[in-house]
């Protein structure tokens, strides 16, 4: 995504979920650089996550959710929710 002409930020945070798209980060990265200051992360990147901050890229009370994966697609992870013990779903 190349910023348009008339783009202004304080900052920039590009999160990259899979590994696929690291290069597609970091051609976005060598693009905003030049709009504001930048920093690349997320899970593809090894960061782990940190505390959740409401309003941080959304208006306040807006909130995105994922159902997750379809029942049955193998190389799917679930979490017990404690973050702590993975199991595959066969």
């Amino acid at each position: 995504m190349q910023p348009p002409f008339w783009a202004e930020a304080d900052q920039v945070h590009i999160s990259v979920t899979f590994s696929a798209d690291i290069r597609e980060a970091e051609r976005m990265y060598k693009q905003w650089k030049y709009v504001a200051p930048c920093s690349v992360g997320g899970p593809a990147m090894g960061d782990r996550g940190g505390e959740f901050e409401p309003g941080r890229y959304l208006k306040q009370g807006i909130t995105i959710t994922s159902r997750g994966a379809l029942i049955g697609v193998g190389f799917v992870l679930l979490g017990n929710g404690k973050g702590t013990r993975l199991e595959s779903y066969q």
